[in-house]
């Protein structure tokens, strides 16, 4: 009996105390660079302020060599501005500013994607019909040069871009 006793009030305390284990605790650091691709061809007449276009992780990125964002991971780029090529040779624009992505625990976070694409301009468009006091007897000569648009910016599927963490993030494993 004066055996068992030990054992057993050493087998309670044990029982009543927490377990703690403590989890470790990983930090993305800001200016982490994270590589990311398009999954389809796309240019500023198929997009619209506010879209969300899907991007995948071309490159696992590791940080204290454990993979946080994984290479094939999805996410989605915020369109910010689009606007198609215009009459008087006016070149569409495309202006994307950041990304959510996931890493692989599942936690959604927001990157900074900084992507401002604009078409050139058509000037041959936008010179012949101002040319000032001929442009009014030219008119109907020149008139429709004003119609010409100008180039539209596209986005290749096989295009990289690098996204940036801003703000450090702090994972528990």
């Amino acid at each position: 009996m004066k055996k068992i006793l030990p054992v057993f009030l050493s087998l309670c305390i044990l029982m009543v105390m927490p377990l703690t284990v403590k989890a470790e605790e990983i930090t993305v650091k800001s200016g982490t660079e994270i590589p990311l691709s398009f999954m389809q061809n796309t240019d500023s007449k198929k997009m619209n302020q506010f879209d969300k276009i899907p991007v995948i992780i071309t490159k696992d990125v590791l940080v204290n060599n454990k993979v946080i964002f994984k290479q094939g991971d999805t996410g989605t780029v915020n369109v910010y501005e689009s606007a198609k090529p215009g009459c008087f040779g006016r070149g569409g624009k495309i202006d994307i500013r950041d990304a959510r992505i996931k890493d692989v625990y599942g936690n959604e976070y927001l990157v900074n994607l900084p992507i401002s694409l604009e078409g050139n301009q058509n000037w041959f468009g936008v010179v012949l019909p101002s040319i000032g006091l001929f442009s009014i007897i030219l008119l109907p000569v020149l008139g429709p040069f004003a119609l010409l648009k100008g180039e539209n910016p596209k986005i290749r599927s096989s295009q990289q871009f690098y996204a940036t963490v801003t703000n450090p993030i702090n994972i528990n494993l």
